[in-house]
């Protein structure tokens, strides 16, 4: 080969030309898949030793990740300057806290109109469902499971897992807190429960003790009542037997008699077992904690495996990440996800690194007065809900796009200048040569821009102590 064809000295020169280079990909690509492989719940210090200083490169605050310049390799990445999310976790989403989300529209109404100018395209996204009311596991403590990243928001998100409380094993009957639980309980449970709730004649009962388990073959499972489907494809009645801890067995009365197809099949299955697995199943189900995940607007400052807690009717610790409404909160302390309205949901200071000042309280009126990220200052309800602390990544703002691809992908269309366009487009239009315009600034219908307030009088202007703009 060619290897061998070549000296002793030459192969010594490109061994020691390669061995270098190798080193280096290979320090690259450990440090990859070490980062790759680690969750944000994943002690760091397990991963890469006692090295303090690597450890305290890695050890960086996931709420607020550091803007990345990127060397000047290409005159994009010159410009570019974006937030490192490499310390966030690089998992899906959970699947059960997700939906689709509309295409984009292009800016264009119903009737294919353009409303809103400079919209379309970009990366198709999965949008998050956010828990922005902090009500619905009031009194539950839930603990941060890891932070991720958003396409919907500047923001980042947090995932809570809350512990529900364990519920009376002796108890049959069971209450679910919500139509959209994510407890999943097992087929045969469901089944079960199906032909326990199909049996309309109930078989006599022995007082005998309670039996075990017993585990139904697929076909009765899957059918809910007491035939099996054999090999040849035709339906044969099923015999199970009630083991009791008395070695005791009971064999189940069959029908050799036809069944009609478009009627559904009598359970001949014993009432007794059903009630009896149902009851051991419910006691299986409920002796491992049940629990919740969550998705909120990840505050500043809170860490991985923190405990935040969401209250209705008392007050919480003032730190970051805990909620409740404002009334309990004390004064000075800031806030974000406020309601405008009780029961609303969080609808101001949702941005990334914005946050709200608690002034004061009137127990009389009861209102209280915020101080808003855009120095407005106004009232809101003192029941309305709000959580402690600032909104994280607040590095967004100092982010750099770096060339028009990128703007792209984030949806946004190019922006044509009025002064480059016609007079039959923009009042700016026309004209010898480069122009200014001619006039003030306007929009393309005439109307003044950079400073001209087009906004009506609002709804709750009685609430505004001190407008966001100088008066």
């Amino acid at each position: 080969m060619w290897w061998s064809a070549l000296s002793r000295a030459a192969q010594q020169r490109s061994c020691s030309l390669w061995t270098p280079l190798a080193w280096h990909w290979r320090q690259r690509f450990d440090k990859k898949l070490d980062l790759s492989s680690r969750s944000a719940s994943t002690d760091v210090g397990a991963i890469i030793g006692n090295n303090e200083s690597i450890q305290r490169k890695l050890a960086v605050d996931p709420t607020r990740p550091r803007v990345r310049k990127r060397k000047p390799t290409t005159p994009s990445n010159r410009a570019t300057a974006l937030i490192d999310f490499s310390v966030l976790y690089r998992g899906p989403p959970v699947k059960r806290l997700t939906g689709g989300l509309r295409r984009s529209t292009g800016g264009r109404n119903n009737q294919g109109r353009t409303t809103v100018w400079h919209r379309g395209g970009g990366h198709r996204r999965l949008y998050r469902i956010l828990d922005l009311h902090r009500r619905q596991y009031a009194g539950l403590p839930g603990c941060v499971e890891r932070v991720e990243y958003d396409p919907n928001r500047s923001g980042l998100i947090a995932l809570l897992r809350y512990t529900l409380p364990e519920k009376d094993a002796s108890s049959d009957t069971t209450t679910t807190t919500s139509s959209s639980s994510t407890t999943v309980f097992s087929d045969l449970y469901r089944n079960l429960a199906n032909a326990l709730q199909g049996a309309t004649t109930p078989l006599p009962t022995s007082p005998s003790p309670e039996p075990r388990l017993v585990y139904l073959p697929y076909e009765v499972a899957k059918s809910g009542a007491g035939t099996s489907v054999s090999e040849t494809g035709t339906s044969a009645p099923a015999t199970i037997t009630a083991n009791s801890s008395t070695n005791a067995s009971t064999a189940l009365p069959s029908s050799d008699a036809p069944v009609e197809p478009s009627r559904r099949p009598e359970p001949t299955v014993h009432m007794e077992t059903i009630r009896s697995n149902v009851r051991v199943l419910k006691r299986r189900s409920g002796s491992s904690p049940k629990t919740h995940l969550s998705y909120i607007l990840c505050p500043q400052g809170i860490r991985i495996g923190d405990l935040l807690l969401s209250r209705t009717d008392g007050p919480v610790e003032p730190k970051p990440g805990n909620a409740c409404p404002l009334r309990y909160l004390p004064i000075g302390t800031t806030v974000h996800n406020i309601e405008m309205r009780p029961r609303s949901g969080g609808q101001l200071c949702r941005a990334a690194g914005t946050s709200a000042q608690l002034l004061e309280k009137d127990e009389k009126r009861k209102r209280a007065l915020l101080r808003l990220q855009s120095r407005e200052v106004r009232y809101i309800h003192l029941d309305c809900m709000a959580t402690v602390g600032a909104v994280s990544n607040p590095e967004h703002r100092n982010q750099s796009i770096g060339k028009a691809g990128r703007s792209r992908w984030l949806g946004r269309r190019p922006v044509t200048r009025g002064v480059a366009m016609n007079p039959v487009d923009h009042p700016h239009g026309g004209g010898e040569g480069k122009t200014s315009g001619g006039r003030p600034s306007v929009t393309p219908w005439g109307k003044p821009t950079k400073g001209y307030r087009t906004v009506r009088k609002p709804r709750g202007a009685n609430f505004i102590v001190r407008r966001r703009f100088k008066e």
